[in-house]
Protein backbone atom coordinates (compact mmCIF):
# COMPACT_ATOMS: atom_id res chain seq x y z
CA UNK A 1 0.00 0.00 0.00
CA UNK A 2 1.26 3.91 -1.01
CA UNK A 3 0.80 6.26 1.53
CA UNK A 4 -0.12 9.66 0.09
CA UNK A 5 -1.68 13.05 1.18
CA UNK A 6 -3.82 13.13 -1.92
CA UNK A 7 -5.10 11.39 -4.75
CA UNK A 8 -6.93 12.35 -7.70
CA UNK A 9 -8.44 10.49 -9.67
CA UNK A 10 -8.64 11.03 -13.63
CA UNK A 11 -5.84 12.19 -15.89
CA UNK A 12 -8.17 14.94 -17.74
CA UNK A 13 -7.86 18.58 -17.83
CA UNK A 14 -9.50 18.82 -14.67
CA UNK A 15 -7.51 16.12 -12.32
CA UNK A 16 -4.51 17.21 -14.04
CA UNK A 17 -5.04 21.25 -13.10
CA UNK A 18 -5.92 20.09 -9.76
CA UNK A 19 -2.71 18.34 -8.98
CA UNK A 20 -0.46 21.36 -10.53
CA UNK A 21 -2.43 23.83 -7.77
CA UNK A 22 -2.27 20.75 -5.09
CA UNK A 23 1.46 19.87 -5.69
CA UNK A 24 2.25 23.98 -5.51
CA UNK A 25 0.41 24.36 -2.28
CA UNK A 26 2.67 21.45 -0.66
CA UNK A 27 0.42 18.58 -0.65
CA UNK A 28 2.27 15.31 -1.56
CA UNK A 29 0.07 14.13 -4.46
CA UNK A 30 -0.54 11.53 -6.85
CA UNK A 31 -2.92 11.18 -9.77
CA UNK A 32 -4.21 7.48 -10.92
CA UNK A 33 -6.04 7.15 -13.88
CA UNK A 34 -6.83 4.81 -16.85
CA UNK A 35 -6.92 6.96 -20.02
CA UNK A 36 -7.27 11.15 -20.51
CA UNK A 37 -11.03 10.58 -20.94
CA UNK A 38 -13.53 11.99 -24.03
CA UNK A 39 -10.44 14.88 -24.37
CA UNK A 40 -8.66 12.47 -26.25
CA UNK A 41 -11.54 12.54 -28.97
CA UNK A 42 -11.09 16.61 -29.41
CA UNK A 43 -8.35 16.82 -32.49
CA UNK A 44 -9.19 20.40 -32.65
CA UNK A 45 -9.53 22.72 -29.31
CA UNK A 46 -10.18 26.54 -30.92
CA UNK A 47 -11.52 28.02 -27.31
CA UNK A 48 -8.60 27.61 -24.82
CA UNK A 49 -6.78 30.56 -23.99
CA UNK A 50 -3.13 30.75 -24.87
CA UNK A 51 -3.99 28.21 -27.86
CA UNK A 52 -5.44 29.15 -30.99
CA UNK A 53 -5.45 25.66 -32.09
CA UNK A 54 -4.34 22.67 -29.46
CA UNK A 55 -5.48 18.77 -29.53
CA UNK A 56 -6.99 17.63 -26.71
CA UNK A 57 -4.45 14.86 -26.07
CA UNK A 58 -1.50 17.35 -27.00
CA UNK A 59 -3.34 19.70 -24.11
CA UNK A 60 -3.36 17.46 -21.56
CA UNK A 61 0.56 15.91 -22.21
CA UNK A 62 1.67 19.42 -22.16
CA UNK A 63 -0.41 19.20 -18.28
CA UNK A 64 1.04 15.87 -17.43
CA UNK A 65 4.79 16.67 -18.08
CA UNK A 66 3.94 20.01 -15.92
CA UNK A 67 2.82 18.18 -12.56
CA UNK A 68 5.60 15.40 -13.02
CA UNK A 69 8.34 18.19 -13.06
CA UNK A 70 6.28 19.20 -9.85
CA UNK A 71 7.28 15.96 -8.40
CA UNK A 72 3.28 14.44 -8.72
CA UNK A 73 3.47 10.82 -9.86
CA UNK A 74 1.13 10.55 -12.43
CA UNK A 75 -0.37 6.62 -12.57
CA UNK A 76 -1.42 4.72 -15.28
CA UNK A 77 -3.96 2.22 -13.79
CA UNK A 78 -8.10 2.09 -13.07
CA UNK A 79 -9.08 2.70 -9.99
CA UNK A 80 -12.12 0.39 -8.77
CA UNK A 81 -13.02 0.94 -5.78
CA UNK A 82 -12.77 4.05 -2.46
CA UNK A 83 -13.52 3.71 1.29
CA UNK A 84 -13.11 5.48 4.07
CA UNK A 85 -12.25 4.08 7.62
CA UNK A 86 -13.57 7.27 9.76
CA UNK A 87 -9.76 8.25 9.47
CA UNK A 88 -8.44 7.82 5.84
CA UNK A 89 -9.72 6.98 2.55
CA UNK A 90 -8.56 4.00 0.63
CA UNK A 91 -8.71 4.23 -3.39
CA UNK A 92 -7.99 0.65 -4.57
CA UNK A 93 -6.49 0.37 -8.36
CA UNK A 94 -5.84 -2.50 -10.07
CA UNK A 95 -2.62 -2.84 -9.43
CA UNK A 96 -2.01 -1.02 -6.24
CA UNK A 97 -3.84 0.66 -3.42
CA UNK A 98 -3.37 4.21 -1.52
CA UNK A 99 -3.97 5.54 1.88
CA UNK A 100 -4.74 9.24 1.84
CA UNK A 101 -5.77 12.14 3.85
CA UNK A 102 -8.23 13.17 1.09
CA UNK A 103 -9.94 11.67 -2.74
CA UNK A 104 -10.14 14.13 -6.04
CA UNK A 105 -12.70 12.80 -7.98
CA UNK A 106 -12.16 13.89 -11.97
CA UNK A 107 -12.78 10.64 -14.41
CA UNK A 108 -15.48 12.70 -16.23
CA UNK A 109 -19.04 12.36 -17.37
CA UNK A 110 -20.62 8.83 -17.01
CA UNK A 111 -20.25 6.97 -20.47
CA UNK A 112 -21.17 3.32 -20.16
CA UNK A 113 -24.95 3.29 -21.46
CA UNK A 114 -26.68 -0.16 -20.98
CA UNK A 115 -29.26 -0.83 -24.09
CA UNK A 116 -30.87 -4.10 -21.75
CA UNK A 117 -34.77 -3.38 -21.75
CA UNK A 118 -36.37 -2.70 -18.49
CA UNK A 119 -32.57 -2.08 -16.63
CA UNK A 120 -33.34 1.46 -15.65
CA UNK A 121 -37.05 0.68 -15.11
CA UNK A 122 -35.82 -2.30 -11.78
CA UNK A 123 -32.99 0.43 -10.66
CA UNK A 124 -33.94 0.39 -6.62
CA UNK A 125 -36.23 -2.73 -6.64
CA UNK A 126 -32.91 -4.73 -7.22
CA UNK A 127 -30.88 -3.75 -9.53
CA UNK A 128 -27.95 -1.74 -8.28
CA UNK A 129 -24.73 0.00 -9.45
CA UNK A 130 -22.97 -0.50 -5.78
CA UNK A 131 -22.03 -3.73 -4.44
CA UNK A 132 -20.86 -2.07 -1.57
CA UNK A 133 -24.28 0.01 -0.95
CA UNK A 134 -26.70 -2.51 -1.93
CA UNK A 135 -25.08 -6.04 -1.64
CA UNK A 136 -26.20 -6.46 2.50
CA UNK A 137 -29.98 -7.10 1.22
CA UNK A 138 -28.88 -10.07 -0.67
CA UNK A 139 -27.05 -12.35 1.93
CA UNK A 140 -27.18 -15.74 0.59
CA UNK A 141 -29.54 -14.82 -2.27
CA UNK A 142 -28.93 -15.06 -5.91
CA UNK A 143 -27.44 -12.13 -7.73
CA UNK A 144 -25.75 -11.48 -10.91
CA UNK A 145 -23.22 -8.98 -11.72
CA UNK A 146 -23.21 -7.52 -15.27
CA UNK A 147 -19.92 -6.80 -17.21
CA UNK A 148 -16.65 -8.46 -18.38
CA UNK A 149 -13.42 -6.16 -17.00
CA UNK A 150 -11.96 -5.51 -13.97
CA UNK A 151 -14.55 -3.35 -12.25
CA UNK A 152 -16.76 -6.38 -12.45
CA UNK A 153 -14.37 -9.00 -10.88
CA UNK A 154 -14.04 -6.27 -8.25
CA UNK A 155 -17.79 -6.22 -7.64
CA UNK A 156 -18.40 -10.26 -7.66
CA UNK A 157 -15.37 -10.68 -4.96
CA UNK A 158 -17.12 -7.97 -2.72
CA UNK A 159 -20.80 -10.69 -3.45
CA UNK A 160 -18.71 -13.56 -2.80
CA UNK A 161 -17.98 -11.89 0.73
CA UNK A 162 -21.99 -12.21 1.18
CA UNK A 163 -23.14 -14.15 -0.82
CA UNK A 164 -21.92 -17.81 -2.66
CA UNK A 165 -24.35 -17.60 -5.25
CA UNK A 166 -23.12 -15.21 -7.94
CA UNK A 167 -23.29 -15.20 -11.75
CA UNK A 168 -21.34 -13.04 -14.20
CA UNK A 169 -23.25 -11.83 -17.42
CA UNK A 170 -20.96 -10.63 -19.68
CA UNK A 171 -23.81 -9.97 -22.30
CA UNK A 172 -22.16 -11.73 -24.94
CA UNK A 173 -18.56 -10.42 -24.34
CA UNK A 174 -15.70 -12.68 -23.78
CA UNK A 175 -13.92 -12.05 -19.92
CA UNK A 176 -11.14 -9.50 -20.26
CA UNK A 177 -9.81 -10.84 -16.64
CA UNK A 178 -9.60 -13.66 -14.23
CA UNK A 179 -12.78 -14.00 -12.27
CA UNK A 180 -12.92 -15.71 -8.23
CA UNK A 181 -13.62 -20.23 -9.41
CA UNK A 182 -16.40 -19.78 -7.56
CA UNK A 183 -18.14 -17.31 -10.16
CA UNK A 184 -20.51 -18.66 -12.57
CA UNK A 185 -19.98 -17.27 -16.07
CA UNK A 186 -22.23 -16.73 -18.64
CA UNK A 187 -21.71 -15.45 -21.87
CA UNK A 188 -24.84 -14.99 -23.33
CA UNK A 189 -26.77 -12.15 -24.28
CA UNK A 190 -29.10 -10.69 -22.10
CA UNK A 191 -32.78 -9.49 -23.54
CA UNK A 192 -34.49 -7.69 -20.49
CA UNK A 193 -34.47 -7.64 -16.99
CA UNK A 194 -37.54 -9.36 -15.54
CA UNK A 195 -39.94 -9.22 -12.73
CA UNK A 196 -42.89 -7.49 -11.60
CA UNK A 197 -42.47 -4.98 -8.45
CA UNK A 198 -39.23 -5.90 -8.09
CA UNK A 199 -36.31 -7.92 -10.08
CA UNK A 200 -36.95 -12.16 -10.57
CA UNK A 201 -34.53 -12.65 -13.51
CA UNK A 202 -32.80 -11.83 -16.71
CA UNK A 203 -34.36 -13.27 -20.22
CA UNK A 204 -31.37 -14.61 -21.96
CA UNK A 205 -31.00 -15.70 -25.78
CA UNK A 206 -31.77 -19.46 -24.52
CA UNK A 207 -33.91 -18.75 -21.67
CA UNK A 208 -34.18 -17.42 -18.13
CA UNK A 209 -31.71 -17.07 -15.43
CA UNK A 210 -33.51 -16.82 -11.81
CA UNK A 211 -31.78 -14.20 -9.48
CA UNK A 212 -32.79 -11.92 -6.75
CA UNK A 213 -30.88 -9.12 -7.88
CA UNK A 214 -28.72 -7.63 -10.61
CA UNK A 215 -25.24 -5.52 -9.78
CA UNK A 216 -24.36 -3.22 -13.15
CA UNK A 217 -20.31 -3.49 -13.57
CA UNK A 218 -20.08 -1.78 -16.90
CA UNK A 219 -16.44 -0.95 -18.22
CA UNK A 220 -14.65 1.07 -15.66
CA UNK A 221 -16.03 2.30 -12.66
CA UNK A 222 -17.64 5.51 -13.55
CA UNK A 223 -17.08 8.38 -11.34
CA UNK A 224 -20.84 8.23 -10.20
CA UNK A 225 -20.06 4.52 -9.16
CA UNK A 226 -16.87 5.67 -7.08
CA UNK A 227 -18.33 8.66 -5.40
CA UNK A 228 -21.49 6.30 -4.15
CA UNK A 229 -19.65 3.73 -2.89
CA UNK A 230 -19.28 6.38 0.00
CA UNK A 231 -22.42 7.99 -0.23
CA UNK A 232 -22.20 10.90 -1.65
CA UNK A 233 -24.72 13.02 -3.22
CA UNK A 234 -25.52 12.60 -6.93
CA UNK A 235 -28.39 14.41 -8.80
CA UNK A 236 -29.13 13.66 -12.40
CA UNK A 237 -26.13 11.82 -12.57
CA UNK A 238 -23.51 14.40 -11.44
CA UNK A 239 -21.81 14.43 -8.49
CA UNK A 240 -23.27 17.38 -6.36
CA UNK A 241 -20.17 19.87 -4.93
CA UNK A 242 -20.29 23.45 -3.13
CA UNK A 243 -18.38 26.32 -4.24
CA UNK A 244 -15.32 24.54 -3.15
CA UNK A 245 -15.58 21.65 -5.24
CA UNK A 246 -16.15 19.24 -1.93
CA UNK A 247 -19.15 16.80 -2.09
CA UNK A 248 -21.32 15.90 0.80
CA UNK A 249 -18.45 13.46 2.10
CA UNK A 250 -15.41 15.56 3.86
CA UNK A 251 -12.52 15.38 2.29
CA UNK A 252 -14.06 14.06 -0.98
CA UNK A 253 -13.60 16.26 -4.08
CA UNK A 254 -14.67 16.55 -7.31
CA UNK A 255 -14.42 18.57 -10.41
CA UNK A 256 -15.11 18.63 -14.13
CA UNK A 257 -17.63 16.61 -16.36
CA UNK A 258 -18.69 14.09 -13.22
CA UNK A 259 -19.85 17.62 -11.56
CA UNK A 260 -22.97 20.23 -12.73
CA UNK A 261 -22.80 22.63 -15.27
CA UNK A 262 -21.65 22.88 -19.04
CA UNK A 263 -18.79 20.34 -20.09
CA UNK A 264 -15.49 22.29 -21.31
CA UNK A 265 -12.25 22.40 -20.80
CA UNK A 266 -12.09 25.68 -19.64
CA UNK A 267 -14.80 24.60 -16.66
CA UNK A 268 -12.80 21.92 -16.07
CA UNK A 269 -9.58 23.52 -15.85
CA UNK A 270 -11.40 25.91 -13.61
CA UNK A 271 -13.10 23.48 -11.29
CA UNK A 272 -9.61 21.55 -10.72
CA UNK A 273 -7.58 25.05 -9.79
CA UNK A 274 -10.46 24.99 -7.11
CA UNK A 275 -10.71 21.70 -6.26
CA UNK A 276 -7.07 21.68 -6.08
CA UNK A 277 -6.82 24.50 -3.69
CA UNK A 278 -9.30 23.35 -1.32
CA UNK A 279 -8.08 19.89 -1.36
CA UNK A 280 -4.90 21.27 0.07
CA UNK A 281 -6.84 23.45 2.92
CA UNK A 282 -8.51 20.64 3.80
CA UNK A 283 -5.50 18.56 4.32
CA UNK A 284 -3.38 21.35 6.13
CA UNK A 285 -6.76 21.07 8.60
CA UNK A 286 -7.05 17.22 9.24
CA UNK A 287 -2.88 16.91 9.53
CA UNK A 288 -3.07 19.76 12.25
CA UNK A 289 -5.98 17.77 14.10
CA UNK A 290 -3.96 14.69 14.11
CA UNK A 291 -0.79 16.47 15.65
CA UNK A 292 -3.24 17.82 18.47
CA UNK A 293 -4.66 14.54 18.97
Amino acid sequence: MIQTELVVIGKGPAGIQASIYAARAGVDTIVVGKDIGMIENATMIQTFLGYELISGSELISKGIEQTQKMGVPVISDEVVSISHDGSYFRVEAIHETYECLSVLIATGAKRSVSKIHNLNAFMGKGVSTCAECDGFFFKDKKVGVIGHRHYAAHETNTLLKITPNVTLYTNGKDPECEFDERVIINKESIKAVIGDHKVKGLELESGYGELDGVFIALDSASSIDLASKLGALIEHNKICVNANQETTVPGLFAAGDCTPGIQQVAKAVGDGCTAGMNSAVYIRNRKHKIRGS
